[in-house]
């Protein structure tokens, strides 16, 4: 409680506010693929490298390959203890779909690794805010902003600040602690230049087509088995739903039909290229939790962005 209390006092400090007035730190021109690293120490591709050093990309517009996933923990490793972490996003209006039918498509494997360790929304139900952020700092753009995370926290903080500020919903954050959805995020991070504009995806055909070209945001349901991921960062969808939350695709597996979200929660689930906040989600349960009112946002750079399909 104390470390939101500071991170309130200096977003009041530095004049955070919900509307579209410029970030105290720029976001990076938007781009994809090359070899541009920030400050001679992090690159593109989610490794440490020196300024020049090539980056993992097959080809532009397409995900890098999926050489690792995230580690599973040694199985003689006692179980962390369930933490329930807080959850913050708003539901709309269900719309009707084909329960629990589905087409798995004959694509490649799809990664995208982070630039950096989790964001942490800590005790505030701000993870729209934080969900679209993390999606920035993945390999899919460049960055050339800071790498300090408490400050990345704030830039978070701020997202969700302005969303709740656009949204329908009562109140605002600071100090009502409302929540928001998504789309209302996304609004507010092209209103402060992190991104050109997003797409919604309707199914889940459409998803595995958008993940060969970028990572993308999903609001669902949160059931309690979510907050127990295995030693290998699986979560089972069981127990009641705890709540809303908005969470970054960052990949998808076809060999055990599992897509690979990350959350905002510092050290939760698995840890990839030792990076934290990564967990597998199955194919059905996922379709099950879109069919439960599920969303899912792409953001984007151009026009050309904004159909996904063969």
């Amino acid at each position: 409680m104390i470390r939101i209390l500071t991170l309130l006092i200096s977003l009041l400090l530095v004049g955070w506010s919900c509307g579209p007035k410029p970030q105290p730190v720029p976001p990076a021109p938007i781009a994809s693929g090359g070899s541009v690293s920030t400050g001679g120490s992090l690159a593109i591709g989610g490794i440490v490298a020196a300024a020049g050093m090539p980056t993992p990309w097959t080809a532009a517009g397409t995900a890098p390959i999926a050489e690792d996933w995230p580690a599973c923990e040694p199985p003689t490793k006692k179980a962390r203890p369930v933490v329930r972490h807080k959850l913050g996003r708003h539901r709309g209006a269900i719309t009707k779909r084909a329960k629990a039918s589905y087409t798995v498509l004959s694509l490649p494997d799809a990664a995208w690794p982070p630039l950096l360790d989790s964001l942490n929304q800590r005790d505030v139900g701000a993870c729209t805010g934080f969900a679209v952020l993390q999606c920035r700092l993945t390999t899919r753009w460049l960055w050339s902003g800071t790498s300090d995370l408490e400050a990345l926290d704030l830039i978070a903080l701020g997202i969700y600040a302005g969303a709740t500020k656009r949204d329908s919903f009562a109140g605002s954050w600071p100090p009502n602690d409302t929540g928001s959805t998504g789309e209302f995020a996304l609004d507010e991070a092209v209103a402060q230049g992190y991104f050109s504009g997003y797409a919604a995806v309707t199914s889940f055909e459409e998803l595995q087509y958008a993940l060969q070209h970028q990572p993308c945001i999903t609001g669902t349901d949160w059931p309690e088995g979510f907050f127990a991921p295995d030693r290998c960062g699986a979560v089972k969808r069981t127990g009641a739903i705890a709540g809303g939350h908005e969470w970054v695709i960052e990949g998808i597996r076809y060999e055990t039909k599992q897509i690979l979200g990350r959350t905002s929660w510092g050290d939760f689930g698995a840890k990839w290229r030792k990076k934290s906040g990564f967990f597998w989600v199955t194919f059905g349960d996922f379709n099950a939790l879109l069919d439960a009112g599920g969303d899912i946002h792409c953001p984007r750079t151009s026009e050309a962005e904004m159909t996904y399909g063969p």
